[in-house]
C-alpha cells in the first residue's frame, strides 16, 4: 500500500475518534498495550528463587494438597454381610401377646347410621361388635364376632288415620312413596332413637321429638325416641301427618 494511502486512513481515524470523543481512550488503550507487557515481565523476574533441596517448605492453608492412598484388597463379604437374603415366611420380629389380649376384651366397633348422635345402627342393618378374653398366659384368646340389627316399629299416616309399619328399612319413604313426609335413616344412641329426614314441603311440625341441628327452621332431620309421637302439616295436601315409634326391636347374631 502506497504511503498517501497510509497517511489518509489514519488521518481519517483520528477525524472519526475525535468527532466522536473517544480519541483520549484510543490514546489510553495504546499506551496500556505498551506498558502492561512491560510491567508483567518485571514482576515476573521478581519472583522469588526455589528453596534449595532438603529444606522444608511450608504450604499455606489454601492450597489442596493431594494425599494418595492405597485401601488395599477388601474382603466383600464384611461389606455385604447385613444385606443377606433372609426367609419371608420365618418371622422376625417376636410382639406381645399381652396387649391382644386387653384388646380382645374391651374393642366394640359399631358402623351404619348417622354419626352425629354417636353409635347408631339402621332399621335393617347390621352392628358387628367383637369381644373376646384371655384366661392366663397359656390359654389362648378367644374372639367372639356379633352382629346387632334393629327393627323400627311406627304408627304413621294422616292424624285420626294411622297404620302400622313394622320393621321400616332404611330410606323408605312415610308414609308411602306417594306422600313422601318423612324418610328414615337410622337408629341412633344404641337403639334409643329413630332419625328421619323431613321433607322440604312440610312447613309445620309439632311433638314430641327434636330437631337437627336446633336451630333449623323448618326442621331437617326429626328425631323420635320410643313411644314419642310427631305431627307434620305437608303443604301439597294441606294434611296433618302424625308418626309414632312403636318400638325398636334389637337383636344379636353371632357368628
Amino acid at each position: 500500500m502506497k504511503a498517501w494511502k497510509i497517511q489518509k486512513v489514519f488521518g481519517d481515524l483520528v477525524y472519526d475518534l475525535r468527532n466522536r470523543g473517544l480519541l483520549p481512550v484510543a490514546a489510553l488503550l495504546v499506551v496500556a498495550m505498551v506498558v502492561v507487557p512491560i510491567l508483567i515481565t518485571s514482576s515476573a523476574e521478581k519472583a522469588p528463587p526455589p528453596a534449595p533441596p532438603g529444606e522444608e517448605v511450608s504450604v499455606p492453608e489454601t492450597e489442596t494438597a493431594v494425599v494418595a492412598y492405597n485401601p488395599g484388597l477388601r474382603n466383600y463379604r464384611e461389606r455385604l454381610s447385613k444385606l443377606q437374603s433372609k426367609d419371608p415366611f420365618k418371622q422376625h420380629f417376636a410382639g406381645s401377646t399381652s396387649a391382644a389380649a386387653e384388646l380382645g376384651d374391651t374393642l366394640s366397633v359399631t358402623t351404619g347410621g348417622s354419626a352425629s348422635l354417636g353409635s347408631s345402627g339402621g332399621g335393617s342393618g347390621s352392628t358387628p361388635t367383637t369381644s373376646g378374653g384371655s384366661g392366663g398366659s397359656d390359654q389362648k384368646t378367644i374372639v367372639q364376632t356379633k352382629y346387632v340389627t334393629y327393627d323400627l316399629n311406627v304408627a304413621v299416616g294422616p292424624a285420626g288415620s294411622l297404620r302400622t309399619r313394622r320393621a321400616v328399612q332404611q330410606l323408605s319413604f312415610l308414609p308411602s312413596e306417594s306422600t313422601p313426609v318423612l324418610v328414615f335413616l337410622g337408629i341412633a344412641e344404641g337403639g334409643g332413637k329413630a332419625m328421619f329426614l323431613v321433607s322440604s314441603d312440610v312447613s309445620a311440625v309439632s311433638g314430641e321429638g327434636s330437631c337437627m341441628p336446633s336451630d333449623s327452621s323448618p326442621c331437617e332431620i326429626l328425631v323420635l325416641r320410643r313411644g314419642a309421637v310427631e305431627n307434620l302439616t305437608y303443604d301439597p295436601d294441606g294434611k296433618v301427618y302424625r308418626i309414632k315409634v312403636l318400638s325398636i326391636e334389637k337383636t344379636v347374631n353371632s357368628q
